[in-house]
């Protein structure tokens, strides 16, 4: 915040409140939060509520003293109005400048007891903001009551209503306040201020309007009697002769002192030039100290006297209500008479609705993790070290910043890796990092952090056959069949729901054992059991199992079919002669897999494997990912070794780009090999203090046809060391039982979503009193969290996100 004008030892510091969602205050909390508020800051220094109508708006301005500020009254303030404060610079122009100012002055103390509590906190501000006229302004200043006139109040309230009665003056928050106008027309302006009273609740005194003039009262007061005094000078001089010199020029000296102090008094204290003079300095006039000497109230009474002639008689003495005890434009009530006309839920002129500001626990601002961000209030926001381990899930629209935030996290722990801080839950140097990139916009984002802290992390491209690709299939030392009934159940994963069903499974299941044994054993390169025109289409070093997978599906001719299953006959015969039994048991047993395809006919065949030659058709055309040339790797060395990678499956640094239904698959196959990775590798890494973390920016991609994979990564994974930070669009792209797991999440966060029913749907399982209003309303860049503490839930706080993309110049 930029200070505002100095007003001698004191800055001011000016709030405006915005319209935000989320529980409101109650009445009681409200007079509480708002006593304090208002009370704090002006026991601190000058305070002032203005309230500023335009054509299309009603704005409040709390100014408050620099001591003020730093205690976070405006805070305070806004909390009480369950709104959000935001920090200006200065009153605006129309407000300053405004040509008719009137104020109230006391007339008459009334009977009345209303209290503020029980009233609606908005209603004030819903009346004022239709009653006040475009251009104009109603300021309440505000300052703190002084011993002797709380004493005296109380006399002149307790003769008033009786010493029993509760009333809003007598309490210990209290303030004295004057109130003024700002209008265009002196008409609007008396008018407006007659209304102010009404509006009120709890305010008993009766008003009259009295217009701020260039005119100060006193000092004309004083340059008349001065003309006064000089006029008696001079009769008394020409009617008594020539006055004694002394006393002549004691005259001359009165009638000069009482026109100085007069004529200063016209020319610098007009009270209108000293209304613009504070305006300017950021607040209203402040209430003037009360009279010096005020009478006191009294009952009636008699008491018996005696006359002149010594005869004793009863002498009536007559109640008197006693003086006003404050200046007449001074008022003592506490401040939620006046302070819920700055409430800006009362009119939707206020502006827009933006989300609350949720302040942070103590025990999670002193937790120790990454630090994500700040509170609108500047306090710093971890994401709690013993809180990542039970996983975290970021919900957030495109662009809202989910991505940049898991580079932040990325960047932590690429920073723990390289120099571990040995601090409770960290997860130190023995650290495997996989981060999945789906869009190929945040690589360079998560090189460049690991690079800030001195990590070398390794890109897998899928795009890029230069980079070292992770074999989605690699399933460690497995028996043939059982390395194909992996690789069918990965497919079945990867695949949409229902894809990979009924007869699609058992043809993949049929196939795979043959297709590995013709890849293993380079059937391309024995005796092709076939004419030429078929052994082309396999001799090749860009062959796969795919492709052998692809032919004995019919997706090459019925004589590619009948080459393939010949050559693995005739090769399982010469393993037979050649002694080599294990080599023929494996061979034989994936040909026998195939007999019921190869009695079919080539057009029954054909029609048979339709649905899953369409879906291995799509692996084979992954040929850049999976060609044998590509340097390799796996997992399960990824782990051992705690590797950072990086794996982009979306668009390549050459712009070229992947097609979706290919991002989504490979990304599917490689989290279901990474499960079985972590299964073979990780057991008991919790208990060792060792970890890996899985990053993925869109979450949906990772979770393939069905919840398997990443059920069991959220309920088995942490004794595996396993912690997942994930972010999504909407949690309508998750199955129910998928949505009910991630909102199991230790951590839970999300941006704004435009839409109502994921915004709907993401409050009511992050807190009772978070809605989806202001889930839709939050800032750019602010998120709205709940997280644990060691197991204990917090509540939820609105973090305003650190770009983490600052760090590494991005």
């Amino acid at each position: 915040m930029t200070p505002g004008h100095s007003l001698g030892m004191n800055q001011a510091a000016f709030y405006t409140f915005q319209r935000a969602t989320g529980v409101r205050p109650n009445p009681q909390e409200f007079a509480t939060r708002a006593n304090a508020a208002i009370n704090g800051a002006a026991s601190s220094g000058p305070t002032s509520l203005i309230m500023h109508r335009t054509a299309g708006a009603y704005t409040t301005y709390f100014a408050v003293s620099d001591s003020a500020a730093k205690s976070k009254k405006g805070l305070e303030l806004a909390q009480a109005y369950g709104a959000r404060a935001k920090e200006v610079d200065e009153l605006p122009e129309d407000v300053i400048n405004a040509p008719h100012i009137v104020k109230l002055v006391f007339r008459s103390a009334e009977h009345g007891i209303d209290t503020q509590y029980g009233a609606d906190p908005a209603e004030m501000a819903r009346g004022l903001s239709q009653a006040m006229p475009d251009d104009s302004w109603v300021g309440f200043s505000v300052r703190r009551v002084k011993r002797f006139e709380a004493k005296r109040n109380r006399k002149y309230v307790d003769h008033r209503m009786g010493a029993n009665l509760r009333h809003l003056s007598k309490t210990k928050a209290a303030v004295v306040f004057s109130v003024y106008v700002g209008a265009q027309s002196r008409s609007e302006a008396i008018s407006l201020a007659r209304d102010v009273p009404e509006m009120m609740t709890g305010f008993d005194v009766a008003t009259r309007a009295v217009s701020v003039t260039h005119i100060n009262k006193r000092a004309a007061g004083y340059f008349g009697t001065g003309v006064a005094a000089g006029a008696l000078t001079m009769v008394a001089n020409a009617t008594f002769g020539n006055l004694p010199e002394p006393l002549l020029r004691i005259g001359w000296i009165i009638t000069g002192a009482l026109l100085l102090v007069g004529a200063l008094g016209l020319i610098f204290g007009a009270p209108k030039r000293k209304m613009y003079s504070h305006l300017r300095r950021g607040f209203l006039p402040e209430p003037k100290r009360s009279p010096s000497v005020v009478r006191s109230p009294r009952k009636e009474r008699t008491k018996w006297v005696r006359d002149s002639d010594g005869d004793q008689r009863e002498k009536v003495y007559k109640e008197f209500s006693g003086d006003y005890p404050l200046r007449k434009d001074a008022f003592l009530f506490e401040p939620t008479v006046f302070a819920p006309a700055g409430n800006p839920h009362g009119s939707t002129l206020a502006g827009a609705i933006t989300a609350s500001d949720r302040e942070v626990t103590p025990e999670l601002a002193q937790a120790n993790g990454p630090i994500i961000g700040k509170t609108v209030h500047g306090a710093p926001v971890p994401i709690p070290a013993s809180s990542l381990r039970f996983s975290t899930m970021i919900f957030g629209e495109p662009g809202s910043g989910k991505s940049v935030t898991l580079q932040g996290l990325w960047s932590w722990l690429c920073k723990e890796r390289v120099n571990p801080s040995g601090l409770r839950h960290y997860p130190g140097a023995d650290s495997t990092l996989i981060a999945f990139e789906t869009k190929g916009g945040g690589v360079e984002g998560y090189l460049s952090h690991s690079a800030l802290h001195n990590d070398k992390a390794i890109l897998v491209d899928a795009l890029d056959y230069r980079t070292p690709a992770i074999d989605p299939f690699d399933y460690g030392d497995l028996p043939m069949r059982e390395q194909s009934e992996r690789m069918v159940s990965a497919l079945q994963y990867a695949f949409e729901d229902g894809a990979i069903m009924g007869r699609s499974a058992e043809s993949l299941r049929a196939v795979y054992p043959a297709a590995l044994a013709a890849e293993h054993y380079q059937i391309a390169y024995e005796d092709w059991m076939g004419d030429e025109e078929t052994h082309r289409m396999f001799a090749s070093e860009h062959i796969t199992v795919h492709d052998y997978a692809h032919g004995l599906l019919m997706g090459k001719t019925p004589e590619a079919f009948d080459a393939i299953m010949a050559t693995l006959s005739t090769l399982a015969d010469r393993y037979k002669r050649d002694g080599d039994l294990e080599a023929y048991d494996e061979i034989i047993e994936a040909v026998d897999d195939m007999s019921p395809l190869m009695q079919m006919t080539p057009s029954a065949r054909r029609s048979f494997t339709e649905a899953p030659r369409n879906k291995i058709d799509v692996l084979r055309r992954m040929n850049y990912y999976m060609r044998p040339d590509r340097p390799t790797t796996n997992f399960e060395t990824v782990l051992r070794k705690h590797h950072a990678v990086v794996i982009n499956v979306g668009s390549s640094g050459d712009d070229r780009v992947i097609d979706d239904e290919q991002s989504k698959l490979l990304s599917g196959l490689l989290v279901y090999n990474l499960r079985s990775a972590i299964q073979r590798v990780c057991m008991n890494w919790e208990d060792q203090g060792r970890s890996v973390s899985v990053l993925c920016d869109e979450f949906s991609m990772l979770a393939g046809s069905n919840d398997d994979v990443m059920m069991w990564m959220r309920d088995q994974g942490r004794a595996y060391g396993l912690r997942m930070h994930f972010a999504t669009q909407f949690p309508a792209q998750l199955s129910h039982n998928m949505r009910e797991n991630v909102f199991g999440y230790h951590t839970v966060a999300t941006y704004t979503m435009g839409s109502n029913t994921p915004s709907e749907v993401v409050a009511k399982e992050l807190s009772d009193d978070v809605t989806g209003e202001e889930i839709r309303n939050l800032a750019k860049y602010h998120l709205l969290m709940v997280t644990n503490v060691e197991d204990e839930i917090q509540p939820p706080v609105t973090v305003e996100v650190h770009n983490f993309n600052e760090d590494v110049m991005l």
